[in-house]
């Protein structure tokens, strides 16, 4: 049970959420910086080296989600063979690998249309 100083501050503290919301409306958005910086990072260093190695950025587009998703299954058994593994070639770990397969797949294969986190709840 809230005290009334308590009380008082969840008031004033729901009225300035409230009309924070007036200068920019953004609540319900998402929030990128909700990612673990770690990861982003990660997968940035695979797409250095793809870049390195392959020259187009874009390149990766014109791969089968097929191919991404036996990639994906190769990256997850080395890793969960060898949790600190690292791929001979690129010399990164397995880890980033396979986050950044599962970034590809998300990108080629997941609707246009912005998930609606609150209806993904219900299923």
């Amino acid at each position: 049970m809230l005290s009334e100083s308590g009380k008082i501050f969840a008031r004033e503290f729901r009225a300035i959420m409230e009309s924070d919301q007036i200068a920019k409306r953004d609540a319900g958005k998402p929030r990128p910086t909700l990612v673990p910086v770690k990861a982003i990072r990660a997968i940035a260093a695979v797409r250095e080296k793809g870049c390195q190695k392959y020259g187009d950025p874009e390149n990766w587009r014109k791969v089968e989600p097929q191919r991404y998703r036996d990639a994906l299954y190769r990256r997850l058994l080395a890793y969960l063979e060898e949790p600190f593994g690292v791929d001979e070639e690129s010399q990164l770990p397995h880890l980033w690998h396979l986050l950044t397969n599962a970034a590809f797949l998300t990108e080629l294969e997941w609707p246009d249309e912005p998930l609606n986190v609150e209806d993904s709840h219900e299923s």
